[in-house]
Parts: C-alpha cells; structure tokens; sequence
C-alpha cells in the first residue's frame, strides 16, 4: 500500500508540500486551518525519503521526514 496518513493542527490556512530528497516537489496541496486529515497516494513515486512541510499563511512551518517502502 502506498498511501500515508498526515494529521495536522494548524491555526490558520496553509498548504503541505511532499518532496523529495533531491527537493524536488512531488504533491502540494492548499490546507484548512483546524485539526485535519490528509492522505498521500505515493502510487507514481518510488519508495524512498520523503519530506512533508506543512507551512501556515504566516510562515510557520514544520517538516517531518517520511520513508516510503513499495
């Protein structure tokens, strides 16, 4: 299964950003303030280190490694 599950609690709009080691940026998607949920299908990546940085309107940010096993 290549799918991985990030929650987040964010207190204003952002947008997580998926990259790859090389910093090459393989999702962004625009996220809602408040508690949520978001799944990434990894089907058309290879495994691999990934990053995911959730980053808030004001420039808030935190990145948290993910390792990706097909």
């Amino acid at each position: 299964n290549s799918r991985c599950r990030i929650t987040y609690n964010i207190s204003e709009d952002g947008t997580i950003t998926i990259t790859d080691v090389a910093g090459k940026v393989v999702l962004q998607k625009p996220i809602s303030r408040g508690v949520g949920r978001f799944v990434w299908s990894a089907d058309n990546v290879p495994s691999g280190m990934y990053f995911a940085r959730v980053r808030t309107s004001s420039g808030v940010e935190r990145t948290i490694p993910l390792i990706l096993v097909k």
